[in-house]
């Protein structure tokens, strides 16, 4: 009895400890969390998988830091070793927000090598310089893609898929990519809408597989409900949006035109998908900005999918 006493003492004291040390995540949540597949890596743990149950698919191809000597490095021609630091951090943060505020996740893919040896938005040769090992790891990153949002659309029918990045540029803001140029961008502002905009862009299965006839190509991008405004309206200074609808002439910004991921997940080859990239700033990266922005991520979702599309995510049975 006196062993039984000390060991249930002693798991007090360990609990107290624990929640003075500052518990992230309440317990409740943490026992549904465990009740969904658990994470997945490759091989070696350079891809990781963290399935999730709602129609939101994130993928992280910039943000690693591991290097491993043995692989050498990409010395191609053109190719970019910058490293978005911060991404995978935020795309964890907003993981945690939905799980606390929603009982729900997103999909998330994230890459764990460096740049400098395989770029993971790019395709198969460009990003590998033809590496075999190189194209296995690859493989490995964008087979989880496509098993995250095979899942997702089995189970919701429909849904989105977002790149994460980082820019360097200059304004603090968020820059949405979808594969819409700066030109076109600017056409919309002007309401000189070209004829071809809505097949161009990242959202062109939207106008073709019924997700809500009555919004237009102007709606998503620079109208009230459209991400990048309700990312504003959550303090996120963020382009293109109703507050910011195009980055002027002269200013830098990264449109997810000629890159891999963005135009290749939202071509017609996934015809229930959505999505476009998301470029964030430098002081948007820094570890003190990660809890705002990902509040401010998970709200904007949350109200782009009731606003914008017939998706009905709080009637699923995959709730945690």
């Amino acid at each position: 009895m006196k062993r039984t006493f000390l060991i249930l003492i002693g798991l007090i004291i360990a609990i107290s400890s624990y929640s003075k040390q500052g518990e992230k995540v309440p317990a409740t949540i943490q026992k549904k969390v465990a009740s969904l597949r658990p994470t997945e890596y490759d091989e070696h743990k350079w891809t990781e998988y963290i399935p999730g149950n709602m129609p939101l698919v994130i993928s992280v191809p910039h943000g690693g830091s591991l290097i491993v000597e043995e692989l050498g490095l990409n010395t191609c021609p053109g190719h970019n070793s910058h490293y978005d630091f911060g991404t995978i951090e935020i795309a964890k943060a907003i993981q945690q927000e939905f799980e606390e505020k929603y009982k729900l996740r997103p999909y998330i893919v994230i890459c764990h090598l460096s740049r400098k040896h395989i770029d993971q938005n790019r395709d198969l040769e460009t990003a590998t310089c033809g590496k075999e090992t190189m194209k296995t790891a690859w493989n490995n990153f964008h087979g989880f893609i496509n098993v995250a949002l095979k899942d997702a659309v089995k189970n919701f029918g429909k849904a989105i898929y977002i790149d994460l990045h980082g820019h360097p540029h200059t304004k603090q803001r968020v820059e949405l990519g979808y594969s819409i140029s700066k030109k076109d961008l600017i056409a919309v502002q002007t309401k000189n809408i070209p004829g071809n905009l809505e097949q161009k862009s990242s959202l062109r299965n939207f106008f073709t597989n019924n997700w809500n006839k009555n919004i237009g190509i102007s709606d998503l991008l620079i109208g009230n409900n459209a991400f990048g405004s309700l990312l504003v309206n959550n303090g996120i200074p963020t382009v293109p949006s109703a507050q910011d609808n195009a980055p002027l002439n002269n200013e830098a910004y990264f449109a997810a035109e000629t890159v891999y991921n963005t135009p290749n997940y939202t071509s017609v080859k996934y015809p229930n998908v959505i999505g476009w990239q998301v470029e964030c700033s430098i002081d948007q990266r820094k570890s003190n900005s990660h809890a705002k922005l990902a509040k401010a991520f998970t709200s904007s979702m949350m109200t782009f999918i009731e606003k914008n599309t017939k998706i009905k995510i709080k009637n699923s049975k995959n709730k945690l």
